[in-house]
């Protein structure tokens, strides 16, 4: 516990690391040594973590293999000694973008131990990120993920959706299957979100009701955002992550629904032909 502390600590600016004279060749300008450590790996021995990316370096320290935290897209403790760092791989497609890294460790108190620092590292770089350039204080970043918006015709296309503890934001991003955000395209304060629906037929498909500067226009006349996320866990944890940012700020918790895409073979398809009431 004690040592867990001591790296989390560790992380901060007031206290840094004594960083290996091997290992600053991998620190860019403003970058932090925050620590290293033996890994199993096919490609290196070494993993190397700093305040802006994870390094898989070989014993001269050279690097093999990295990711800023900036373009990760989630960490997940895996079987009894690993960790799987996912991200977006340009090159697949816009309905499934993910890959992974899977790091291997000696022992499940290892792993249990780095998944921690590793989300630690990854929710600073992304938090640090968004509210230097969109969400001034005394707002606070809460959540965000890549997903597909669709419109009521079924087009769809990548954004990032951000959750503050005053408002729901939309980013348009800096590439195909880019994760960081390029130019803020909607957003809306959350006492104008009416309701949020999920879809009985589509457990990766979120709809929030809000005013129309949720997609880019103005005023408050109701509009539907629709977000399919990559994963059933996203779509659930987006959901819940709003509405308890929403109880905070409200008092109350939003209304809720659940209705029907009208064919299920096609999402696009289904959005384009409507929805039936499912609760």
């Amino acid at each position: 516990f004690f040592l867990i502390i001591f790296l989390l600590l560790a992380m901060s600016e007031s206290l840094q690391p004594y960083c290996p004279p091997d290992a600053k060749q991998l620190l860019a300008a403003g970058d932090i040594f925050v620590a290293q450590l033996p890994i199993q790996d096919p490609l290196a021995s070494l993993c190397v973590l700093t305040s802006r990316a994870i390094f898989l370096c070989d014993d001269a320290k050279t690097s093999k293999w990295s990711k800023p935290w900036l373009e990760t897209y989630s960490v997940q403790a895996v079987d009894e000694k690993q960790v799987s760092l996912s991200f977006v791989d340009a090159k697949k497609n816009l309905k499934m973008p993910l890959d992974s890294r899977v790091f291997t460790f000696e022992t499940r108190t290892q792993r249990d131990l780095w998944v921690i620092v590793f989300r630690r590292l990854f929710r600073d770089a992304q938090q640090q990120y968004l509210e230097s350039k969109w969400i001034p204080a005394p707002d606070i970043y809460q959540m965000h993920r890549l997903c597909l918006k669709y419109t009521s015709k079924g087009k769809r296309v990548q954004i990032v959706v951000v959750v503050s503890a005053r408002n729901i934001l939309l980013f348009s991003i800096q590439g195909k299957n880019s994760i960081v955000p390029k130019e803020l395209i909607g957003s809306c304060p959350l006492n104008e979100i009416t309701s949020i629906i999920s879809h009985s037929n589509c457990d990766t498909l979120v709809t929030v009701t809000g005013s129309s500067s949720l997609l880019g226009g103005v005023g408050k006349a109701s509009t539907d955002l629709i977000l399919r996320f990559y994963t059933p866990e996203d779509a659930s944890w987006f959901t819940k992550e709003l509405s308890r940012v929403y109880f905070i700020q409200m008092k109350s918790g939003p209304k809720k629904g659940v209705r029907r895409l009208s064919r299920t073979d096609s999402v696009s398809k289904g959005i384009k032909g409507g929805f039936t009431d499912a609760s």
